[in-house]
């Protein structure tokens, strides 16, 4: 199963993971700030750290779209077998630190491209109530407002379809 992202999905990935951990031009850095979330520059070096010493020799030259779940599966437990500079094995905490610097951006670009589906979606159906409040005041006659509710009832229901397959598409991966 692949991690595809619409939009993002041919992006390079290490000039995407880079682009997101770099603390002054990151919209997710912007974000986590404006909801009062703490990210300083000190994570942001260690992940970016860590991105080019252990995601860039396994991934690079890779779209973001191309990277499998099973990829990311057996980057894993590579860099659990992997020594440190010291010649021991990598702590578990350090695999982990390592694997949420490139995950994190994938599930945060995930998410942020659900929000927006899920935004766009609900503006459409305030248009569409809105033309039906229109028809309702007596611009049409009541044979064609009743045509017109069966219409947008079926254009709600599809609506409802595409923010769920977005849900799926981009969530349930």
């Amino acid at each position: 199963m692949s991690v595809v992202l619409a939009g993002n999905g041919r992006r390079n990935f290490m000039e995407f993971l880079l682009w997101f951990w770099d603390y002054e031009k990151s919209e997710y850095v912007r974000s986590r700030h404006r909801h009062n979330h703490s990210l300083g520059k000190a994570h942001c070096y260690a992940a970016t750290r860590a991105v080019r010493l252990y995601w860039q020799k396994r991934l690079a030259g890779r779209t973001l779209g191309s990277i499998a779940r099973n990829e990311l599966e057996s980057f894993a437990l590579d860099l659990s077998e992997q020594k440190s500079r010291l010649g021991k094995p990598l702590s578990p905490k350090t695999v982990n630190n390592i694997m949420s610097a490139g995950t994190t951006t994938v599930i945060a670009d995930c998410q942020y491209r659900r929000e927006k589906a899920e935004r766009d979606t609900a503006a459409e159906i305030a248009l569409l109530q809105k033309k039906t409040e229109a028809l309702r005041a007596g611009f049409l006659s009541a044979k064609i407002y009743r045509q017109w509710r069966i219409c947008f009832a079926a254009i709600l229901a599809m609506a409802c379809f595409a923010a769920g397959a977005l849900f799926i598409k981009f969530v349930v991966r």
